[in-house]
């Protein structure tokens, strides 16, 4: 997985950074959905591959910062819904759909990466995801 970043105001090329280092060889067309949102040190990032959803904190440039990629407790189908979003004081919310269970799944994340509680689940039709960040810190998710 790489992540291209540009300056919309600038004719500048287009900055590349390789954000996965998870190998994945198949013979098809691994396109699905994937996030990226501004987070006070530049990016928060999450995507599946195999299945299985991940994330990374992304300096402005791209650059994966520490603690690097990380599993989130979820897995995903193509096509399906992901979000990951950023909190003033660095937590992150991470967002996926399950299609096999009709449900919407999220785990919360502290500054360090490390998991904060048990995933939560809630019944969702659809294949779409939606959460915000509010601005005292909390999320909101959207079943």
């Amino acid at each position: 997985m790489y992540v291209a970043l540009c300056d919309q105001r600038s004719e500048s090329r287009p900055i590349r950074k390789r954000v996965s280092g998870i190998p994945w060889k198949l013979a098809a067309c691994p396109m699905t959905y994937f996030s990226i949102n501004r987070a006070e040190r530049g990016y928060v990032a999450a995507w599946p591959t195999k299945g299985q959803i991940y994330f990374a904190w992304l300096d402005k440039d791209g650059a994966v910062l520490p603690p690097g990629e990380i599993r989130a407790p979820g897995t995903a189908g193509m096509r399906t819904g992901v979000v990951a979003l950023s909190a003033p004081d660095g937590t992150a919310l991470i967002a996926w759909k399950n299609q096999s269970k009709d449900a919407l799944r999220w785990q919360l994340y502290d500054a360090k990466g490390k998991p904060e509680g048990e995933p939560g689940s809630a019944n969702s039709a659809g294949s779409g995801a939606a959460a915000v960040a509010m601005s005292d810190g909390r999320f909101l998710v959207f079943p």
